[in-house]
């Protein structure tokens, strides 16, 4: 029931992520994903296989569920949270936006948990809160770098 629940979750958060008015160009997009990809991917193998502080199911289909979770919801939430901070016009906004975004993403980490995907061992949910605050925080500042360095590019030619 977990594997069928997050990979609904995942399927309806990239309908979202395609269908939504962008604010981000294809290129920004692109980076905003693979970026929280690569950082998310590389942190769950840190805290989950070499510190032990999150346990994965061993079942294939709870596994499944948790690899879909880490390489495809994670990242699409983060995305669409900045395509909607970049329509935000006051901070009071965007900060609401990147709160509300951190609820989904808990609640989606509390699914897996009551469904015996992932097994908090050293872990908590305020440190998950920590996390992907974390990471909203450095999409935030690398997609502003990225612009930034894109613009320095155009007015150089």
């Amino acid at each position: 029931m977990g594997f069928t629940i997050l990979f609904l979750v995942a399927w309806l958060l990239v309908v979202i992520a395609l269908t939504m008015n962008k604010k981000l160009t294809l290129a920004e997009n692109t980076f905003v994903f693979l970026l929280i990809l690569v950082l998310n991917i590389n942190w769950s193998w840190i805290a989950f296989e070499e510190m032990n502080l999150v346990g994965i199911s061993q079942q294939p289909l709870q596994n499944t569920a948790f690899l879909i979770n880490r390489s495809i919801t994670i990242p699409v939430v983060i995305l669409i949270a900045m395509n909607l901070m970049r329509r935000a016009r006051s901070i009071g906004s965007q900060l609401l936006t990147a709160v509300l975004s951190v609820v989904l993403l808990e609640a989606i980490t509390a699914t897996a948990r009551y469904y015996g995907i992932v097994k908090f061992i050293r872990w908590n949910y305020g440190y998950d809160v920590v996390y992907y605050l974390v990471l909203l925080a450095i999409a935030y500042l690398l997609l502003s770098a990225f612009d930034r360095a894109g613009e320095r590019g155009v007015q150089r030619t």
